[in-house]
């Protein structure tokens, strides 16, 4: 099997300042950092005289998402999605580009879970978390699943 030279531009990877967010295509600004992930767990078949198990179900797939946001960039977000924000469906896309090197992973059809406000005395910004139920991630273009 081939080595995988993961790609570089010049040296250089991917960082935070690499990443443009977007909600059905309106960019976000202030994020501070974003995280999904998602998982499929296929249940298990056993059968009297085996201690094997003896075949998986395609299984079950979960995925989540959160990402926090600075105080004003948040209000924002909630006066674009509108009277009844948390029950919108939008779609999240996060590119990451560096030079000519380009990847897109999609969170689809996501909806606010939870909202939550937690203020401390500090010289940082304030900033709003907010945790998401995704149907689907699709990572640089490739499906979890295949239908």
């Amino acid at each position: 099997m081939a080595k995988l030279q993961p790609p570089t531009i010049n040296g250089k990877r991917y960082s935070f300042a690499s990443i443009e967010i977007d909600i059905d295509g309106a960019i976000l600004t202030g994020v501070t950092d974003v995280s999904y992930d998602h998982a499929l767990t296929p249940g298990e078949t056993r059968s009297n005289g085996s201690v094997y198990v003896t075949g998986r179900t395609l299984g079950e797939y979960a995925a989540t998402g959160s990402f926090p946001m600075l105080e004003e960039d948040a209000t924002k977000l909630r006066q674009t999605l509108g009277d009844g924000y948390m029950t919108r469906s939008f779609d999240v896309t996060v590119s990451f580009s560096e030079g000519d090197n380009n990847s897109v992973d999609r969170l689809l059809s996501c909806r606010i879970t939870k909202e939550a406000k937690s203020y401390s005395a500090s010289a940082d910004a304030l900033k709003i978390d907010f945790e998401l139920s995704v149907h689907r991630v699709v990572l640089s273009g490739v499906d979890p699943i295949e239908e």
